[in-house]
């Protein structure tokens, strides 16, 4: 309100009273127009202020200055709030406006920090037209782009890993396909070599020997590359123990001087004596080992080539060798032994050094180079060292030399003072007893001399890995192996391949040494050999056959020969460790990997040979059903006390007389007899699952855990061989024998007794006490088998035997009656017809016996007699009869029969 305005007030406003007018809010609204302008015209407006207020002063006299305050708080409260609600008004709006702009920026930064972690899947949506909605769309372009183009490299990074992966079974199959012809072509050479051919002139012999030398470089080739190709899968195991180190260079270097016959070079072995032993594969290790030997004498024409080793210590100082042999200043690690092998050839160019270990890497490059090679060696070196936990490293300068250096861990085995000579696998597979050899220990030069030039014995290849032997070393002399055919006897081989080649290779190596060898196309054609009856002491089979593999075939005969009795030698060009454990899992004995060594084919046939009779001689003295049923493997797991506790038959048998027909007979002739009865019925014990327990001279006990009928039916079986053996006796001129067979059945245990010096198996029970009384009684009553009550309970089918009811005794040496029967079946055909023809009589006679009418009974057991004279039960009845009918009997007599006799 300004000044003029109240004038114009006051001139309206003269005439009414103002106390009418003039309200409390409206003095306020004054108030506050006056603080408002009074500081923008305060000089001019001063006057009609005052009158104003000099007018108004009477009015509001009697105003309450209390009111008056209160109006002015309410009114300032209104003011700050209405300040307080612009101001957030104002924040919400510069908020909004704020979020408007950074939002999409923010949303661009997490976009790009989810792409840059793979998740291309991200986009940025904004339907602007101003500069950020701009750049979202390139964003979002760019996006895609980097979507599409991750797509296409993750495609051909899988077709590139397919690719790899068909590589790698394109190498294997290659592998085998290369294997089986280089087989082939060394098994061929080396046997026209020994004379399969007859007799070849001196040319002759040097080129199936460079024919020979050619196939296994190729075949060292194929093994390189496989050996290469399962260290870039990482599919390569090491099998790690403690290696002396010494002994192993020594083998190495005799091996190699072979190599370098046409060279002045001198070979060093400067490795202490001390040397701690390392954790190492010993075959890589010699694979490292003839790998920069190998490459030191490729490029070394004349001078030496040295090998030394020493302990390194964590700072890189020696414990055990010579600095100036070793460039490990420079190389810190944990405790480990360091080898150099150093020559004085060509050197490498110091530009090569750095990739001298790459993969198809040679120090000369060029397209005509004077040394051979793939470039494969130092590369599979590297990675071998590298998968011991070791380093490898070289120093080399043109025309001066060159020297490698590798690590290996150290053993915690202290080195013994009596190493082994050779502790590789070869040796290892062949024991001396076999005709294995191993390398007479060479003397490590005290100083650095050369070798001998003559320590290899070629007659002890199996020790020093005899194919790289004989590539080297055919070249000079060739001569076949001699007395490797165990004894004087010709065993049997079966030999099953679907290659003619391998067949003939095979047979020529195996015919030489007199094995009589039958062949096989496929293995279907092996078991139809088998099952038509023929025996074989060995099989050699190969694993990759068309239809029925080398697993099946072994899968199926090991359903019916253990593997102790038919041996089995796998022979297959594949030879990684699953192969090797599956091939054992089926069954096999033995494996070998194409191409082999003839040497090596015919030591371990002749191993198995032996090692197959040595298990059938111990199988005589401890039978491997009686293995079987202790639950043992082996008999070397048999232990004193072991034992089977379980309800089973138990069976005696014996030889009535024998004591008499002895005294007519030498001790020799004693054996004689024996052992040809023995020969005549103890394969009637084992056709019916029974288990020989124990001989007893003339006599056996048996048991069988599988229940009565086998032992009824063995002992029947048995007796009736007897007969058979009765005829050949008599058209000889010697009397017929005359056995009884006693069966019980009940628990017992059998199992192993003696001492530690000497145990063999027995079995302990009642039951089987009482079945040698039951033998007993058979000479007694005058029949040939008879059987418990517990016997005849158990049978499954009782009424497919003649079986007739004997008698109800207490036999020596226990309290309660038993009942006991005679097996009809067992008798002669004559004698059995009689006594079932007899058997009603019989059965009434024993009825008015046991009902103690003895008269009736008489008269029966006569009956009886005389249809059949010789039958000695119803004869002893019968004087029974006439024993009682003159006694008073007991009320509780029954007809048990007291034995006293055995």
């Amino acid at each position: 309100m300004s000044i003029r305005s109240l004038h114009r007030f006051a001139k309206i406003s003269g005439n009414v009273p103002l106390r009418l007018v003039l309200t409390v809010p409206f003095v306020l609204q004054i108030f506050a127009a006056v603080s408002i302008v009074g500081y923008l015209s305060f000089r001019n407006g001063q006057k009609a202020v005052q009158d104003l207020a000099s007018h108004l002063h009477g009015e509001i006299g009697d105003i309450s200055e209390l009111d008056l305050m209160a109006q002015i708080n309410a009114n300032n409260r209104t003011t700050i709030l209405l300040c307080i609600v612009a101001l957030i008004i104002s924040t919400v709006i510069c908020i909004l406006t704020a979020r408007w702009i950074v939002k999409p920026i923010l949303n661009l930064n997490a976009s790009a920090k989810a792409i840059a972690k793979g998740k291309w899947e991200q986009t940025v949506n904004l339907n602007r037209s101003d500069e950020i909605g701009q750049l979202a769309k390139s964003f979002s372009v760019m996006a895609g782009q980097l979507r599409a183009s991750f797509s296409t490299l993750e495609a051909q990074n899988a077709q590139l890993q397919r690719l790899d992966k068909v590589k790698d079974e394109f190498l294997a199959n290659t592998s085998h396909e290369l294997r089986t012809p280089l087989n082939g072509i060394i098994g061929i050479a080396e046997s026209m070599l020994d004379g399969a051919a007859g007799s070849l002139s001196e040319i002759q012999q040097q080129n199936l020997l460079m024919i020979a030398g050619s196939a296994r470089r190729l075949s060292q080739l194929v093994n390189d590359i496989l050996d290469f190709s399962k260290l870039k899968q990482q599919k390569l195991d090491l099998q790690v123990r403690s290696v002396e180190v010494q002994g192993i260079v020594q083998v190495v270097l005799t091996v190699s001087q072979a190599v370098a016959v046409n060279k002045n070079l001198q070979f060093i072995n400067a490795v202490p004596a001390d040397l701690p032993l390392v954790d190492a594969d010993e075959n890589r290790l010699q694979q490292i080992l003839y790998n920069l030997i190998g490459n030191a004498i490729k490029f070394t024409d004349a001078g030496k080539i040295e090998v030394s080793a020493a302990l390194v210590m964590g700072n890189g100082s020696l414990v055990i060798g010579e600095r100036e042999q070793l460039a490990i200043s420079n190389y810190q690690l944990a405790k480990q032994i360091a080898i150099t092998v150093s020559d004085t050839g060509i050197g490498i160019a110091s530009d090569r050094i750095e990739s001298i270990f790459d993969p198809f890497e040679q120090g000369d490059g060029s397209i005509v180079r004077q040394y051979g090679g793939t470039g494969l060696g130092l590369a599979l070196t590297k990675q071998l060292v590298e998968l011991h936990g070791g380093k490898i490293w070289v120093e080399s300068q043109l025309g001066i030399g060159s020297r490698f250096t590798f690590t290996l861990p150290v053993s915690s085995q202290k080195l013994s003072t009596n190493v082994p000579c050779c502790t590789c696998t070869e040796c290892t597979l062949l024991p001396p007893y076999l005709g294995a050899h191993c390398l007479v220990p060479l003397q490590t030069p005290k100083s650095h001399t050369e070798l001998p030039s003559k320590v290899v014995d070629k007659e002890k290849i199996p020790c020093i890995n005899p194919s790289l032997y004989r590539q080297s070393n055919q070249l000079s002399s060739y001569s076949p192996i001699t007395d490797s055919h165990p004894n004087s006897e010709q065993f049997r081989i079966l030999i099953v391949d679907d290659d003619p080649i391998n067949l003939q290779v095979l047979n020529n190596h195996l015919s030489l040494e007199g094995y009589q060898v039958i062949q096989a196309l496929n293995g279907e054609q092996a078991l139809s050999i088998l099952q038509s009856g023929q025996e074989f002491d060995l099989i050699v089979l190969d694993i990759m056959m068309p239809r029925m593999s080398g697993y099946q075939v072994c899968a199926k005969l090991r359903q019916k020969y253990p593997a102790h009795e038919l041996p089995v030698v796998m022979l297959t060009a594949k030879n990684q460790i699953s192969d090797l454990v599956t091939g054992f899992q089926f069954g096999a004995n033995d494996y070998l990997t194409k191409p082999f060594s003839r040497d090596e084919l015919l030591t371990r046939i002749k191993f198995h040979i032996q090692l197959s009779k040595t298990n059938h001689a111990y199988g005589r003295f401890f039978p491997h059903t009686f293995l079987e049923f202790l639950q043992k493997e082996s008999i070397v797991d048999v232990n004193l006390g072991n034992h089977v506790s379980k309800e089973m038959a138990v069976m005696f048998s014996d030889i009535r007389s024998f004591t008499a027909l002895s005294e007519t007979m030498t001790p020799q002739e004693n054996f004689d007899f024996v052992n040809a009865y023995m020969r005549q019925v103890s394969p009637k014990i084992r056709e019916h699952n029974g288990l020989i327990v124990k001989y007893l001279g003339d006599g056996m006990m048996a048991v069988f855990p599988n229940g009565a009928d086998d032992a009824v039916k063995s002992g029947i079986a048995k007796l009736q061989q007897v007969q058979k053996y009765n005829i050949q006796r008599i058209a000889s001129g010697y009397p017929p024998l005359q056995v009884g067979v006693g069966i019980n059945f009940g628990h017992m245990m059998v199992g192993i007794v003696g001492e530690i010096a000497r145990m063999q198996g027995d079995a302990f029970s009642d039951e089987v006490n009482l079945a040698s009384r039951l033998e007993s009684l058979t000479k007694f009553y005058g029949v040939s088998l008879v059987i418990s009550e517990n016997v005849l309970t158990h049978l499954s089918h009782p009424e497919q035997y003649q079986i007739r009811f004997l008698d109800k005794v207490v036999v020596k040496g226990r309290q309660a009656p038993i009942s006991i029967y005679e097996v009809l079946d067992a008798e002669p055909d004559l004698f059995r017809d009689l006594k079932w023809q007899t058997l009603p009589d019989f059965a009434r006679g024993l009825k008015h016996y046991q009902q103690q009418e003895f008269t009736a009974a008489q008269a029966c057991f006569k009956r009886v007699l005389q249809v059949n004279p010789e039958d000695k039960t119803a004869g002893l009845y019968l004087e029974r009869v006439h024993e009682l009918m003159g006694v008073c009997l007991p009320q509780n007599w029954s007809g048990v029969w007291v034995l006293h006799q055995k």
